[in-house]
């Protein structure tokens, strides 16, 4: 893994960044806690593939961040995602709602308070 790889890594998971804004703009609310997740997932797997690995498939976020504090100097802790990570698995899967969609049960206030975790991590991650 080159360093020309985690640069792709870094701006397509800025690109989800803006992108989960505007969906929280347009009140697609689970679709901004979904993108959001998705930038948070890229953004720690850049990091990975900086460090010359190869990121793992996996979308748990709470594994993914202690894969990077292995071997980079980060403040994350799971007070910083934990909303987000929640929500995150739940709209993945649907079931887990127990007989309503998704998309039924997530709120202006989720996605804001996921957007600004995603944010956060972002902020403690130099890229």
């Amino acid at each position: 893994m080159t360093k020309k790889e985690a640069g792709i890594w870094f701006k397509q998971a800025k690109y989800d960044l803006e992108t989960a804004k505007e969906l929280l703009a347009n009140k697609r609310f689970l679709w901004a806690i979904y993108t959001a997740g998705q930038a948070v997932e890229k953004l720690l797997k850049g990091v990975l593939v900086k460090k010359g690995k190869i990121p793992p498939r996996t979308h748990d976020l709470e594994f993914l961040t202690k894969e990077v504090k292995k071997s980079e100097k980060v403040k994350i802790e799971k007070k910083n995602f934990l909303e987000l990570k929640n929500l995150y698995n739940r709209i993945r899967y649907p079931l887990l709602t127990n007989e309503q969609a998704p998309f039924e049960k997530i709120y202006q206030k989720d996605a804001e308070k996921c957007l600004s975790q995603a944010k956060s991590i972002f902020s403690k991650i130099k890229n």
